[in-house]
């Protein structure tokens, strides 16, 4: 559906309409603590 934040490149969203995908840098990641918001979200792993 959409990409935002690609042009600064610390934090892209990629909106799939049925999946958002959250891409950081580590230190921004750390900053905004997006577990602790969505804490009992499933959480998958990616190979």
């Amino acid at each position: 559906m959409g990409i935002e934040g690609l042009s600064k490149g610390q934090w892209v969203l990629i909106d799939y309409v049925g999946l958002i995908v959250h891409v950081f840098l580590g230190e921004v990641r750390e900053f905004y603590q997006l577990e602790r918001l969505w804490g009992d979200a499933p959480a998958f792993e990616l190979e």
